[in-house]
């Protein structure tokens, strides 16, 4: 009910209001209750709410009114609600205690004494003057104004009401002095939507509950600066905003914020210990963060921005996740309860010296860069980093060998690729792990390997990959790496003794592009080796997956001379197959080794440096892949002319001289061989010839013995020489001809006795001078014959030659004989009786 009037007014009955009545009469008209103005027996009882704008009050003080019939005539309950609400008002006409009290309009209300035992609301742009003269043990202060309002008298130091203080205001109220709220609870916009309560730099004191429904709260003014009060307990809704709004230094409690905010530029100081929680976002501000040991929890439930920050412990509890708006480090815990951290391409995650991670693992982990430092620790193992993509857990754990120096940190990331690892790789361009991992080493040093552990989901593996026949490759600085496959599971591949740092990608080995051979590089000829055949890809990697028997074909070594003795591989079965032939051999993963006496015995029988290599018909040993073994002579065993004695002149040195050479049985050339040979003749086409050597017998030198002085002194046609030396088989020189030097005499045979004009034929040789007829010696020759006497008388006769034309020439006068194989016969006529000694002499 509304009462206005613009004069006195009367009732003529007693009124009781159980609900709300709003006086809007002025100041200088009053409502009484009874038959006439300034009297009456009617009365006019409140029990509701009563809503005063008359500037006195409940009612006037118009002197031409009878005070006492007014008052009489006005009964208020205690438990009544009473509002003022116009402008500036005495609160009078109301009982000493009352129930709640509203103060609304504008201007100032005086207090007049008074009580309040419910909720004292200050609303509209009302303040006041004076104070109450007490609040009940259940009161409510409550700030409910439409513009900014200041606390005032109303808001005692101390507050023990009950029911606390309340902020309803969207454009805020601010405290003018310092407070104590006792054991009393603050709540902020539980009425009023998006309501602010400002400290306004003066200190709250709390051991209550603070109750933010919405809005903000706000600590600290300019370069005054105050603490989160000691509430008992905070409830801080989603939504809202605590503020550290100083520019002076503060510290942040360990409180469940939703949205934390520092707009002063003040530094700040993280709570010591406990947890800072932030269901909504957090605004570091422009003042520097000091780390304590304390834990940020951001533990919202849609997704959340993680500032450039520095701290001790971080938690995630958010299944929504977060992401790094810029560089996190973490000095102590990066904690995962549930959620995903992204970083983004240009931020990191970096925990620091002393950090450690706990509880990540599916849908708990970093997406994008994590910075580790790491420890100096002799042999680090499993040292975690727990990374994925946005959708899969991708972790990699690494193991050092040696103690990494303690000065630096590796990254770690990892991201799905869209298609094959390059082909540079010699991963399969089918089956391989369509993802890669991303390690960076900032400073770290002291370590001589390490081995990366890299896990990946069922999902990632492309063409039904076989994940035991994983190998891991790395790209570093444009270039592709092999590395030692250690252990693999259906998610996991390890390698092991990693150097270098890059992108790593996991598959199945392409397949094999060449082969090597090793074994030893030296070998008795007629020995045996027991050699490796291994498949390589294209980065010197064993392909493992090249298994099972293959046909091969051996080369690259000769056949011995003497027997000729091939060279020999034995196949699968022990036998031994000549090189140039197929041979089949049995490899598993990769590598194919010798067992017993089959798969790989190699016999090599000439002395030789030989460059072995073998073929499947695709793909074959080249190069250095070749296994080169140095084939030295077995012991000395035989004899062989190396050069064979030439035919010459009797007396005279054979051309070429013999040359023999100490053998082993397969014909090689005994280089150490210093053995004593002896030279003799074998077939003696002289006969009776005699051999000359120099020296006889001659010690080898490099398993040779290189005679000299070597000559026979008879003619003869098929003479052949013996080379013999003890404990070695001899060997027979091929054949070769001794011929006759240059005449140098005439030597005459015939019969040694004849009568005195009696007639013989003598024969005529030339010889050498050695005494071999001289075959060479042919034709008509001038001879001039002596020796014999002319008979003494008295016929003198002289003793005659008959030369070829049968002539008779006495001796001393020229003679023409014909010789044929230097031998010419004559008839000799001799006359006188003597030993004559016939001669014959060639005119020059």
């Amino acid at each position: 009910m509304t009462l206005s009037n613009s004069g006195n007014g009367s009732a003529s009955a007693s009124f009781t209001c159980n609900g709300t009545i709003k006086f809007t009469n002025t100041s200088s008209s009053q409502f009484t209750w009874g038959t006439s103005t300034g009297g009456g027996t009617n009365t006019f009882t409140v029990a509701g709410k009563l809503i005063t704008a008359n500037a006195n009050g409940i009612y006037g003080t118009n002197a031409s009114i009878p005070t006492a019939i007014s008052k009489t005539q006005f009964t208020a309950n205690t438990t009544a609600d009473y509002e003022f609400d116009g402008a500036a008002q005495t609160m009078t006409g109301i009982p000493s205690s009352v129930n709640n009290l509203t103060l609304s309009g504008s201007g100032i209300k005086t207090f007049s004494a008074v009580t309040v035992n419910g909720i004292l609301s200050m609303e509209g742009s009302a303040t006041v003057s004076g104070s109450p003269s007490g609040f009940g043990a259940n009161a409510t202060l409550q700030y409910k104004g439409s513009v900014a309002q200041t606390t005032g008298t109303e808001f005692p130091a101390t507050w023990s009401g009950t029911g606390g203080v309340k902020i309803n205001n969207a454009s805020g109220v601010t405290l003018t002095a310092a407070k104590n709220l006792g054991t009393t609870p603050l709540i902020i916009g539980d009425v009023i939507a998006n309501s602010i309560f400002n400290d306004g730099g003066f200190q709250l004191t709390s051991t209550g509950t603070l109750t933010l429904n919405s809005g903000t709260f706000k600590l600290g003014s300019g370069a005054t600066a105050t603490t989160y009060p000691s509430f008992s307990s905070s409830s801080i809704a989603s939504g809202t905003t605590v503020d550290y709004g100083s520019s002076a230094a503060q510290t942040i409690s360990a409180v469940n914020y939703a949205n934390l905010t520092n707009s002063g530029n003040g530094a700040r100081t993280l709570a010591s210990s406990g947890t800072i929680g932030i269901s909504g976002s957090l605004t570091t501000g422009s003042g520097t963060f000091t780390v304590t040991g304390s834990t940020l929890n951001f533990n919202g439930t849609s997704a959340q921005t993680i500032p450039a920050l520095t701290c001790n412990n971080l938690t995630l509890s958010n299944t929504a996740g977060a992401t790094l708006s810029g560089n996190v480090t973490v000095n102590g815990t990066l904690s995962f309860t549930s959620g995903i951290i992204a970083t983004t391409l240009s931020n990191t995650m970096i925990l620091g010296s002393a950090a450690n991670v706990v509880g990540a693992g599916v849908g708990k982990y970093v997406y994008g860069t994590l910075r580790r430092f790491v420890p100096a620790t002799a042999n680090l193992a499993n040292f975690a980093y727990p990374i994925g993509d946005a959708s899969n857990y991708a972790p990699v754990s690494l193991t050092f060998t040696g103690t990494p120096g303690g000065t630096g940190s590796i990254d770690a990331s990892t991201a799905a690729i869209a298609g094959a690892p390059d082909p540079g790789s010699n991963i399969s361009q089918t089956q391989y792990v369509k993802r890669s991992w991303k390690l960076t080493n900032n400073s770290v040093t002291g370590f001589s390997a390490y081995a990366p552990t890299f896990t990946f989901v069922a999902n990632d593996i492309i063409g039904g990959a076989n994940t035991s026949l994983f190998i891991a490759r790395l790209l570093s600085s444009a270039t592709w790496y092999a590395t030692t496959t250690g252990t693999r599971t259906s998610t996991t591949t390890s390698a092991s003794g990693v150097t270098l740092f890059g992108d790593f990608y996991i598959g199945e080995q392409a397949a094999a592009t060449k082969l090597a051979i090793t074994g030893t590089s030296t070998q008795t000829a007629g020995g045996s080796q027991n050699i490796t055949i291994t498949a390589l890809d294209g980065n010197n990697s064993t392909a493992t997956a090249y298994s099972g028997s293959k046909t091969l074909i051996f080369s690259g070594a000769n056949a011995s001379l003497s027997p000729a003795t091939q060279p020999t591989i034995t196949d699968v079965n022990g036998t031994a197959i000549a090189f140039g032939s197929p041979v089949t051999v049995t490899f598993v993963a990769g590598v194919a080794q010798v067992s017993g006496t089959t798969n790989g015995v190699m016999k090599l029988y000439k002395a030789e440096v030989a460059n072995i290599s073998v073929s499947d018909g695709n793909i074959s040993a080249t190069g250095t892949n070749r296994l080169t073994v140095t084939v030295s002579a077995a012991s000395a065993n035989k004899l062989s002319f190396s050069t064979q004695p030439g035919s010459g002149v009797s007396n005279t040195n054979l051309s070429p001289q013999p040359q023999v050479s100490i053998l082993d049985v397969y014909g090689n050339l005994v280089s150490n061989a210093t053995n004593a040979v002896t030279l003799a003749i074998s077939n003696n086409a002289g006969p009776g010839a005699t051999l000359s050597v120099t020296t006889n017998p001659l010690n080898a030198v490099g398993g040779i013995a290189s005679f000299s002085g070597v000559k026979l002194d008879k003619t003869g046609i098929g003479y052949t020489l013996l080379a013999s030396a003890t404990s070695l088989t001899s060997t027979t020189s091929s054949s070769f001809n001794i011929s006759s030097g240059p005449a140098t005499k005439l030597e005459i045979t015939g019969l040694s006795t004849q009568s005195a004009g009696a007639t013989q034929s003598i024969t005529i040789t030339a010889k050498d001078a050695s005494g071999n007829t001289t075959s060479s010696y042919n034709g008509d020759k001038e001879l001039i014959f002596s020796g014999a006497n002319a008979s003494p008388g008295p016929v003198v006769s002289y003793p005659t030659i008959a030369d070829k034309s049968g002539t008779a020439k006495a001796f001393g006068s020229a003679t023409i004989v014909t010789f044929v194989n230097g031998v010419a016969t004559v008839s000799l006529k001799l006359y006188k009786a003597e030993t004559a000694s016939i001669t014959a002499t060639e005119l020059s």
